[in-house]
C-alpha cells in the first residue's frame, strides 16, 4: 500500500443534521485541494485502519481544522441523556481540544439558522473555540468560495486558481470544437485493472502514458500530441506514434489550455501570470511571452485567428498568429471560462454566478447575437453546425447533465443525464465524447439523438478529451497520465436508458425537491421530502404523487413493518410510527441523535446509532430503548436478511442473532447491505468489492471487485443491483457477478426493490422505477480486447 500523506484540512462534526452538510463540504473542498489534502472520517479511511488511531493522527498532523455546527451540535446527546459534549472523551470535543492545543487554526463552518454556541456553553477545556471566526454555511457556492478563502489564507493553496469559480478551464483544438482543461487534482492511481465483472465502461483497448503534474489539456498534431500540465508550469511532447514523451518544455505560471495555431504554432494559457506562452514546435521551447488579460483560461481557433477567454477580464481576445500580437478584444461581462466553435459562431461559457451564461458571437462581425443560462458550472462546449453540447453540473451535485442545445438557437436545448462531473466534450462528425472527472471515464453520445452508446475506462480525473482521426486522446490530472483509444475499437456493452424498452421497462418523475428515505408497502412507494417536511405516498403504477403527510420535521431513513410505516426524523430526533390507511401519524418515539438507519424485525424497531457506536432496540410498544449491541464502529447501514440483523460500518460489517443478542463480526469489510433470497451481500463503497456473506456472520464467502464506487447494493429476484458513482444501476447474476444490465439514472440517493420492480431516488429529486421484463440481455462479455 501506497504512503499516505497527512491531511491538511480537517473536517470536524456531530453525527447529526450537520453529517450531510459536512459531506457537502468536504465534496467542495476535495475538488479545490484534491482528495489526500481533506479529511473527513467515513471519507478518507481505508481499510484496515484503525478508526481512532486514524482520526487521532489527522486531527494532530492537519494545518487547519473546520468544524461543521448545525443547530443539534451542542445539545446533542447520548443513549443516557447526557449531552456529548460534556464527556472528555466525546470525538468532537477532543478533536476542538487538539487543534486548540497545537495552535492549528479552526473555522466554525456554522450551518444556517445555527449560531456559534456561547464560550459559557462550552467545556473549560473548549472554551476558546467561542472565540473563534464563524463562516456561515447555507450551501451555496459562495460560502464554500469564502471557507476555501480562509483555508488559503493559512497558506494552504489550492491545486487551481480561485479566479475559475467552476472549477474548470477549457481549451478549443480545432474548428469544430473545444475540449475542456478541468482544474481538479485527487489521489493518483493507476487505471482500472483489466477483467473487472461490475463496470460503468466498454471494451476498449486503452493506452497510457505518464507525463506531468495535473495535465489539464491537449492539442493534437500531425506528428505530436502537447500536454499542459498545470501544477508543475510545464507542456510535455508525446510522439504521436509511439505516445512516447519526447520533450518537457517550462511554461508560465499554472497553464490551463492549449491549442495549435493554423500556422502550427503551439500556443498555452498561462493563467496565474496572464500570458501566453508560444512554442516553436521545431525548436520545441517557448519563443514568445504575449501579455493578455487577466486569468486566460480557454483558447479556440476559427477563421484564421485564436480566440483566448480572459477570465478576469470579463472579455475575449482575438490574437493575429502572423502578427503574434492581440488583434482585438470583446466584452463579454463575467468571467469566460469556456470557448466553442463552428467556424462561424463562437460561443462562450460564463462561470459568473447566479447566471452561469453562454454568449453567442457572430465570428462574421464578432459581435454578440444571443445569450441564454443553460444551468450549472458551463465547464466544457463543444459545437458542430447543429449543435453547441455542453457540461453543466451543478455547484450541490444535484444536476450532473450535459445539454444539446440548437446552434441557432441555443435556449431551446434539452438535457442528458451525464456520469459524474462531466467536464470536456469533444465532437467528431456524428459521435461526442464527454470526459468524466468523477467516474474515470470518457462516455460516447450520438450527436443526431443525444443517447449515450457507450463509455471506455481511462486514467483518473479525465478532463480534457480531443478526438483526432479514429483516436481519442485523454488528459488525465488526477494520475497524471494521457490515455488514448480507437474509437472504432470500442465494443459496447448491454446498457439501456430512459428511452429503452427492453430488457428492462423504466420509469422516471420528479417528485421531490429532497428526497432523503425510500420504502415500498401496501401498494405503494413512500418517499421522504426534507424540504417540505413531509412524506410522499407515490402510486407504483404512474409513478406519480397521490398525497403528503406532514411530520413536523425533515424525514429520514423510512422502513414498512406490522401495519405501519416509520419515519426517521430530526427536530428533536425521534421515529414516528404513520396508519398509512390514515395516512396520519398515531405515535412518536423518541431516539438518540445521529441515528442513520432503521428496520422493523419481529414487532422491535432496530436502530443504527453512529453516536453510540452500537444498535439499538427499540420496543415499539413502550416507546423505549430495550437493547443495546455494541459494535465498536459507527453503524451506518442495517439490513433484515434470513432472521437476522445485519450491520455495516466503518468499512466493517457484523451479524447480530436477535434472539441471542450476540454480534459476530466477520470478514467481509463494507458499509453497504443486501438480501436476496439466498442470503446476504455486503459491498464496500471505496474499496469497491461485493462480497457474499455467509449465513450467520459476515464473513466473506467470495469476492469480486468493481472498477467504480458504489453507491447502493440491493437483493432481488432478478439478481443483485448495484449502484456506482457514476450514475448507473447494474443488475449482475448472483451467480458470479457477471452484468445482466445497466441502467443509465443520475446520481443517486436510495435504492430498494418492492412489488417486483426496483425503485431509486436520485439527488435531483427523481423516482426511478425498473422493471425488468422477460427477455434478459446477454449474461456475458462479448469477445473483445481487455481493458
Amino acid at each position: 500500500m501506497a504512503k499516505r500523506s497527512h491531511p491538511d484540512i480537517f473536517i470536524s462534526y456531530r453525527v447529526t443534521d450537520g453529517a450531510q452538510q459536512a459531506a457537502w463540504l468536504y465534496e467542495r473542498l476535495r475538488q479545490r485541494f484534491g482528495a489526500d489534502r481533506v479529511f473527513r472520517d467515513v471519507d478518507s479511511l481505508r481499510p484496515g485502519d484503525r478508526y481512532s488511531g486514524a482520526i487521532r493522527d489527522a486531527a494532530r498532523r492537519c494545518r487547519v481544522m473546520t468544524v461543521v455546527i448545525d443547530c443539534k451540535w451542542l445539545d446533542a446527546r447520548d443513549v443516557t441523556g447526557r449531552r456529548r459534549l460534556d464527556d472528555p472523551q466525546d470525538w468532537v470535543r477532543w478533536e476542538i481540544r487538539t487543534a486548540l492545543e497545537r495552535a492549528i487554526p479552526i473555522i466554525p463552518v456554522v450551518v444556517r439558522p445555527a449560531t456559534l454556541p456561547p464560550v459559557d456553553a462550552l467545556p473549560d477545556d473548549i472554551r476558546e473555540f467561542g472565540d473563534c471566526l464563524p463562516q456561515p454555511l447555507r450551501g451555496a457556492g459562495s460560502d464554500v468560495e469564502k471557507v476555501v478563502a480562509r483555508i488559503r489564507a493559512n497558506g494552504i493553496h489550492t491545486r487551481w486558481s480561485p479566479v475559475r469559480r467552476a472549477t474548470a478551464a477549457l481549451a478549443a483544438v480545432t474548428a469544430v470544437g473545444t475540449v475542456a482543461a478541468a482544474v481538479l487534482l485527487g489521489l493518483p492511481t493507476g487505471p482500472a485493472p483489466a477483467g473487472t465483472v461490475l463496470d460503468d465502461t466498454d471494451l476498449a483497448r486503452v493506452n497510457v502514458a505518464t507525463v506531468g503534474q495535473a495535465p489539464t489539456a491537449l492539442a493534437v498534431g500531425s506528428d505530436a500530441v502537447w500536454v499542459a500540465n498545470r501544477d508543475d508550469d510545464t507542456v510535455t511532447r508525446l510522439d504521436r506514434a509511439s505516445g512516447e514523451p519526447t520533450d518537457t518544455i517550462p511554461v508560465g505560471d499554472e497553464p490551463l489550455a492549449i491549442a495549435l495555431d493554423p500556422l502550427g504554432q503551439v500556443w498555452v494559457a498561462n493563467n496565474e501570470d496572464s500570458t501566453l506562452a508560444r512554442i516553436d514546435p521545431r525548436k520545441r521551447k517557448v519563443v514568445q511571452t504575449l501579455p493578455v488579460g487577466a486569468g486566460p483560461a480557454a483558447f479556440a481557433v476559427a477563421r484564421g485567428s485564436l480566440w483566448v477567454a480572459e477570465t478576469m477580464g470579463g472579455s475575449i481576445a482575438r490574437v493575429d498568429p502572423a502578427r503574434r500580437r492581440v488583434a482585438e478584444r470583446v466584452p463579454v461581462g463575467g468571467n469566460p471560462i469556456s470557448l466553442a466553435t463552428n467556424g462561424t459562431m463562437l460561443w462562450v461559457g460564463d462561470s459568473a454566478a447566479p447566471a452561469h451564461t453562454v454568449h453567442r458571437i457572430d465570428l462574421a462581425n464578432n459581435r454578440e447575437v444571443e445569450r441564454f443560462q443553460p444551468g450549472g458550472n458551463v465547464l466544457g462546449m463543444a459545437a458542430d453546425e447543429a449543435y453547441v453540447w455542453i457540461s453543466h453540473p451543478t455547484d450541490d451535485g444535484s444536476d450532473e447533465s450535459i445539454g444539446r442545445y440548437p446552434a441557432g438557437a441555443g435556449a431551446s436545448g434539452d438535457r442528458r443525464d451525464a456520469a459524474t462531473l462531466p467536464y470536456g466534450i469533444a465532437i467528431d462528425r456524428d459521435t461526442v465524447w464527454v470526459a468524466s472527472y468523477g467516474a474515470d471515464l470518457v462516455a460516447r453520445y450520438d450527436a443526431a439523438t443525444g443517447r449515450r452508446t457507450a463509455a471506455v475506462a481511462v486514467g483518473r480525473g479525465p478532463t480534457t478529451t480531443v478526438v483526432a482521426g479514429d483516436q481519442v486522446w485523454v488528459a488525465n490530472a488526477k494520475d497524471g497520465t494521457v490515455s488514448w483509444f480507437t474509437a472504432s475499437e470500442v465494443v459496447a456493452l448491454p446498457s439501456y436508458d430512459a428511452v429503452d424498452s427492453a430488457p428492462g421497462s423504466l420509469l422516471r418523475s420528479r417528485v421531490a425537491a429532497d428526497a432523503s428515505g425510500l420504502a415500498g408497502g401496501f401498494g405503494a412507494i413512500w418517499v421522504g421530502d426534507k424540504a417540505t417536511r413531509t412524506v410522499l405516498r407515490v402510486d407504483a403504477g404512474s409513478g406519480r404523487v397521490a398525497s403528503r403527510i406532514p411530520v413536523d420535521g425533515p424525514p429520514g431513513a423510512l422502513t414498512v413493518g406490522g401495519d405501519s410505516l416509520w419515519v426517521l426524523r430530526g427536530g428533536p430526533s425521534r421515529v414516528s410510527q404513520i396508519d398509512p390507511r390514515a395516512e396520519r401519524i398515531t405515535a412518536d418515539h423518541p431516539v438518540p441523535d445521529g441515528v442513520t438507519a432503521i428496520v422493523m424485525h419481529e414487532g422491535s424497531l432496530w436502530l443504527a446509532s453512529p453516536s453510540d457506536r452500537a444498535v439499538l432496540r427499540l420496543d415499539v410498544s413502550t416507546g423505549r430503548i430495550a437493547a443495546r449491541f455494541p459494535i465498536d464502529a459507527a453503524p451506518s447501514a442495517l439490513q433484515v436478511c434470513q432472521g437476522r440483523i445485519w450491520v455495516a460500518g466503518d468499512g466493517q460489517s457484523w451479524s447480530i442473532d436477535p434472539a441471542s443478542g450476540e454480534a459476530a463480526r466477520g470478514s467481509a469489510d463494507g458499509d453497504l447491505l443486501g438480501c436476496d433470497p439466498a442470503g446476504a451481500w455486503g459491498g464496500h463503497r471505496t474499496n469497491r468489492v461485493i462480497s457474499r456473506l455467509g449465513p450467520d456472520s459476515a464473513t466473506a464467502l467470495g469476492s469480486r471487485p468493481s472498477t467504480h464506487e458504489l453507491t447502493a447494493l440491493v437483493g432481488g429476484t432478478e439478481g443483485l443491483w448495484l449502484g456506482t458513482d457514476a450514475g448507473t444501476l447494474h443488475l449482475v447474476s448472483t451467480a458470479d457477478l457477471q452484468p445482466l444490465g445497466r441502467f443509465t439514472v443520475g446520481r443517486l440517493r436510495q435504492v430498494i426493490h418492492a412489488g417486483g420492480a426496483v425503485w431509486a431516488t436520485t439527488q435531483a429529486g427523481q423516482l426511478i422505477r425498473i422493471r425488468v421484463l422477460p427477455a434478459a440481455p446477454p449474461t456475458s462479455h462479448p469477445s473483445g480486447p481487455g481493458r
